[in-house]
């Protein structure tokens, strides 16, 4: 439980989320800003804290998907294992072969 709270202060979301709601409320509560201004910068915020999650979503699913590929055992069956080109080719254009 103390880890999770932890991770949860630490997180770039929260900090960026909890960030926006002290702006705004500081700007509604008696500061002098505008409220054209402090509307975009907290609607700013807010797009970093949705981006942000939508990156972090993007990650857990990368992390998933190398998790599957690492738990299956050995290599596909349709996996080809490479080779090398004849001497003659190895630059991209056919050479006599002395060899031959």
């Amino acid at each position: 439980m103390k880890k999770t709270l932890l991770d949860l202060v630490t997180s770039k979301k929260f900090l960026t989320a909890l960030t926006a709601i002290i702006v705004y409320v500081a700007g509604r509560s008696g500061f002098d800003v505008d409220t054209a201004v402090l509307d975009r910068i907290y609607a700013a915020l807010l797009v970093y804290v949705g981006a942000q999650g939508i990156a972090d979503n993007g990650k857990s699913a990368a992390q998933v998907a190398a998790g599957a590929a690492v738990a299956s055992a050995g290599p596909s069956p349709n996996t080809v294992a490479p080779t090398r080109p004849p001497s003659s080719m190895r630059y991209g254009y056919a050479t006599p072969d002395p060899g031959r």
